[in-house]
């Protein structure tokens, strides 16, 4: 079953779009998850509708996230017959999931006040958000 030119020729820019959507997802999690941590340090207590949202939120954005890189990959292997058409960005696709994966890994390992697992969620959380970037410009090369 052959998909249709007309059809192929749009979705590097569905695929596109549905990642920056992803990706400004991200940083508004990650602008949530600021919030969570600032008042943390503070000794304050996180408002309640913040961290609830920031819990809920996680682990469906990482679902999603990686999922647009197996998407990727789907939409390269029919159109090129090649996933290393686009070593470059398929390899910080890569990078990104793993990463990913492992921020939703340490938010699970986050209990109580216990500081460790919160600054190394909020590490893998800042790197996520670089990579993510890098992946974008990279992905808005190829399609421009």
């Amino acid at each position: 079953m052959a998909i249709d030119k007309k059809i192929m020729d749009l979705l590097p820019y569905a695929h596109g779009s549905y990642n920056l959507l992803i990706l400004l997802m991200f940083f508004i999690q990650g602008y949530f998850g600021l919030k969570i941590r600032k008042t943390r340090l503070s000794g304050g207590s996180a408002p309640l509708n913040i961290v609830k949202r920031h819990r809920r939120l996680g682990p469906i954005l990482a679902v999603l996230g990686v999922g647009g890189f197996f998407a990727g990959i789907i939409l390269v292997y029919i159109d090129f017959k090649n996933i290393l058409e686009f070593p470059i960005h398929l390899l910080f696709g890569v990078v990104l999931s793993v990463f990913i994966v492992n921020l939703f890994i340490v938010s699970r390992m986050i209990k109580g006040p216990e500081a460790h697992w919160r600054d190394l969620h909020y590490r893998i959380g800042i790197s996520v958000l670089l990579i993510y970037l890098v992946q974008a410009t990279l992905g808005l090369s190829i399609i421009i």
